[in-house]
């Protein structure tokens, strides 16, 4: 479950250091981990199996919740990090303009080599009208607007997707053009943008890893059950006969 990194190094100015310190984000693994309620320990009695399928997708529920819960604090943290280290970055450019300049072949020679991979990855996908990419960041309403989405559970579907000749639709890229961005606040917007695909796309995983949990689960429900299991008797009978 990586993510779609952002080569910090491939601009900074070698006397640049981002404040404050920031883990990048380069995995969502652990946040699939969250702490134990008193909800999800283990009862000692043995109960009935409908009941037992029951309370494990309420279980289930409230772990998806929560690792959601994760998902959206660690998305916002990614998130400030890229923010802050392009503010920093601003900050350094304006006080240090002639050092910015005194190394011209080293950012030309990367950012051409990025401008030169964008373009060859553009040349090969289908010529599709785009809008101009600006230097101004993300408004924060729209970035709140995205974590939202990104955190709510998926939607009912009103049709079947998996026969759907439109679906999957194409993914977007903003790594190269992150690279050959030319201010820090356009490559802040395409890397915040790369970030939240890149989650986007975990959560896809996320959800359909969780849905065929259910619907086993639920598969398991609807077997049918011998008399005594349906009206609870047979745990019951072995304890008297103990």
């Amino acid at each position: 479950m990586e993510l779609d990194g952002d080569d910090d190094d491939h601009h900074h100015h070698p006397a640049f250091q981002p404040a404050p310190p920031i883990p990048k984000l380069t995995s969502i693994a652990a946040t699939m981990f969250v702490p134990i309620t008193a909800e999800d320990a283990l009862l000692d009695d043995v109960r009935p199996e409908e009941r037992t399928v029951d309370a494990e997708l309420r279980l289930l529920d409230g772990h998806e919740a929560r690792v959601r819960e994760t998902l959206e604090a660690v998305l916002r943290r990614e998130a400030m990090r890229i923010t802050l280290d392009a503010e920093a970055e601003e900050a350094f450019e304006r006080e240090h303009p002639r050092q910015q300049q005194q190394q011209p072949q080293v950012q030309t020679q990367a950012q051409t080599q990025a401008q030169t991979q964008a373009q060859t990855q553009t040349q090969t996908r289908p010529k599709v009208q785009r809008q101009q990419l600006t230097a101004e960041p993300l408004p924060q309403d729209d970035v709140d607007a995205m974590l939202r989405n990104l955190a709510a559970p998926p939607p009912v579907p009103d049709h079947d997707h998996d026969h759907d000749p439109l679906d999957p639709a194409a993914e977007p890229s903003f790594e190269h053009e992150a690279q050959a961005a030319q201010t820090p606040r356009a490559r802040a917007t395409l890397k915040l943008l790369a970030t939240v695909n890149g989650m986007a796309r975990n959560l896809t995983g996320f959800d359909a890893h969780v849905r065929a949990i259910k619907d086993a689960l639920a598969q398991q429900q609807q077997r049918p059950r011998t008399a005594g299991d349906a009206d609870g008797t047979n745990g019951g009978e072995e304890d008297r006969a103990g």
